[in-house]
């Protein structure tokens, strides 16, 4: 196989590659390619990123939200940006992200009262079975 003499776009030193191999920009190491690639993806995020920008990506996913909510027949979980609102809730409650496995409960069985004082997180879903068949005793 034929190879060229390249220069790594990241710190400029001269390097042999195969001819195959060759693209628009080379490095001499995986780790260069990550430090160029970093910037060249952190100058993208700042500037050009639709998702970044006023009236953006982001705006118009919560306007489409906003026009939608309520239509449905209210049998299910309210959601903000495709996460259940009261997983938002609790996890703003708690100030960590819910761990995997954690279940949120609603106290008074209104799962669209999402109050913050009306959220019980629960380690796991068997936890929150056996809070349920309790309570369903209790009505019994």
């Amino acid at each position: 196989m034929k190879q060229m003499m390249v220069r790594c776009d990241w710190c400029g030193v001269r390097f042999e590659k195969l001819t195959c191999e060759l693209y628009s920009h080379n490095f001499c190491s995986r780790e260069h390619f990550y430090l160029w690639n970093g910037q060249r993806m952190r100058k993208y995020n700042q500037c050009v990123n639709a998702m970044n920008k006023p009236g953006g990506i982001m705006e118009s996913r919560i306007k489409r939200g906003n026009l939608l909510r309520g239509r449905g027949e209210g049998k299910t979980y309210t959601k903000c940006l495709g996460k259940h609102e009261h997983r938002l809730v609790a996890e703003e409650k708690l100030g960590r992200p819910l761990r995997k496995g954690e279940v949120v409960h609603h106290i008074d069985g209104d799962y669209k009262n999402n109050d913050p004082n009306n959220l019980m997180i629960l380690p796991s879903q068997r936890e929150h079975v056996k809070l349920h068949s309790v309570h369903k005793e209790v009505i019994l």
